[in-house]
């Protein structure tokens, strides 16, 4: 779990995630100079590690951190995603099923930024397609 304490106003936030990237590997790089315009992130912002809910997938996790909410909640427990009456394989053969933010059932927190009028830009995050703000954007 990730907790930062924000003082005073906030005008912007940048989000970076490593998908599969070891934090111990992350900071020692840096410190070896060997990632110099992570290492100028970290001076500048926070570095910390992440705590992985199972299973420790990308879809799984990514909505997870996305929503806030755990994976009992949020209900995107893998790639694959079996929807009731289809056939089992079909799953399977779907891959991309847990990507995509139609089977999420939590809010994203890019979402309710966007309910707020606070302008959002989402780029290239997995499990976050398609958008469904109004006024922000999300890419791939």
């Amino acid at each position: 779990m990730l907790v930062v304490e924000v003082r005073g106003t906030v005008r912007e936030v940048l989000v970076i995630g490593l998908d599969g990237a070891m934090y111990y590997f992350v900071k020692r790089f840096a410190e070896e100079g060997l990632l110099p315009n992570i290492e100028s992130l970290i001076e500048e912002g926070v570095l910390a590690e992440a705590l992985p809910c199972p299973p420790t997938d990308t879809p799984t996790n990514w909505t997870t951190i996305a929503t806030g909410a755990t994976t009992a909640t949020h209900g995107v427990t893998s790639f694959y995603i079996h929807i009731p009456g289809e056939p089992f394989e079909l799953g399977q053969k779907l891959r991309s099923r847990g990507q995509l933010t139609e089977y999420c059932k939590a809010e994203y927190l890019w979402s309710v930024a966007d309910e707020r009028g606070i302008p959002t830009l989402v780029l290239n995050y997995p499990a976050g397609w398609p958008g469904n703000m109004r006024r922000g954007y999300v890419c791939l």
